[in-house]
């Protein structure tokens, strides 16, 4: 509804019925983005402080690091998961995954790394179960390496 304030009248008698749910099922259903919406009314030309007002933040897309730093050290793998889903309006792909998909093998991008919770037991005998956020086959491969690497030190 907000974009509509800057739209031409006949675009912003459409943003606004979109707003009040009679078309916002069918954009829903197609999947659309921001750009699509942009695209969509062209005559929507807020600025570009208006711009960031409008539009939510990007979340972070968390991964857990897949392999041992003892195993591999100096580098991190990642497992990542290809985020792809059908839509009324044809495949769609997530942002992350528009990015990977771009990348090199090799290629540096920028990240940032926090202190996850997770520790696996001082005895290599002790049972496990994981579940849960961040227990998925990244922390597996990893304990996998470190025991790899424990048996040859």
């Amino acid at each position: 509804k907000a974009l509509a304030k800057f739209a031409s009248t006949s675009e912003a008698a459409e943003l606004k019925e979109i707003a009040e749910g009679a078309r916002f099922k069918e954009l829903q259903d197609l999947s659309v983005s921001f750009f699509d919406i942009f695209k969509m009314f062209p005559s929507a030309k807020p600025s570009l402080a208006h711009l960031f007002g409008l539009l939510p933040a990007m979340k972070w897309r968390l991964y857990s690091i897949a392999n041992s730093a003892d195993y591999t050290p100096g580098v991190i793998e990642l497992t990542v998961v290809i985020n792809q889903w059908p839509s009324k309006g044809g495949l769609k792909t997530g942002t992350s995954t528009k990015y990977i998909q771009k990348l090199k093998v090799g290629d540096r991008i920028a990240a940032t790394m926090t202190n996850g919770t997770f520790t696996f037991p001082k005895d290599d005998r002790t049972p496990m179960v994981m579940t849960g956020l961040g227990t998925g086959i990244a922390p597996i491969r990893s304990f996998v390496q470190d025991r790899m690497y424990k048996k040859t030190v």
